[in-house]
């Protein structure tokens, strides 16, 4: 069994963070300080398994309206258990209960994965 089969095990059996709950923000605010801490313009939200991959493009000039896309994002997943930086792969885990299963989808920057090209 690996790691990551093993965490899903026991994230399972986490409650969920509430919408408007203190903790909920306290999970959103991870995500806010990663986005600001590091220097990239494009960041991914991923699983593999689920083959979902979401690009998000934030340039200096973004609007703090980006935690409520997020926001967006996150709901339409799941319900939320956690969010957690993991400093030894500089990407945040975002856990999610699916049914009687937890989830994780890996936030993290994406500068590299994208080509941009100028007429």
């Amino acid at each position: 069994m690996t790691a990551y089969e093993l965490n899903k095990i026991a994230y399972a059996k986490l409650p969920v963070l509430a919408d408007s709950s203190a903790e909920r923000g306290a999970a959103l605010r991870v995500l806010d300080e990663y986005i600001h801490n590091n220097e990239g313009h494009y960041f991914m939200l991923l699983n593999n398994d689920a083959h979902y991959y979401t690009i998000f493009s934030m340039y200096d000039n973004f609007e703090e309206s980006y935690i409520s896309a997020l926001d967006d994002c996150i709901h339409a997943i799941g319900d939320l258990i956690s969010i957690e930086y993991n400093e030894a792969t500089n990407a945040c885990e975002c856990w999610f209960k699916l049914g009687d299963e937890a989830a994780m989808y890996v936030f993290f920057v994406y500068d590299m994965g994208v080509i941009e090209c100028h007429k």
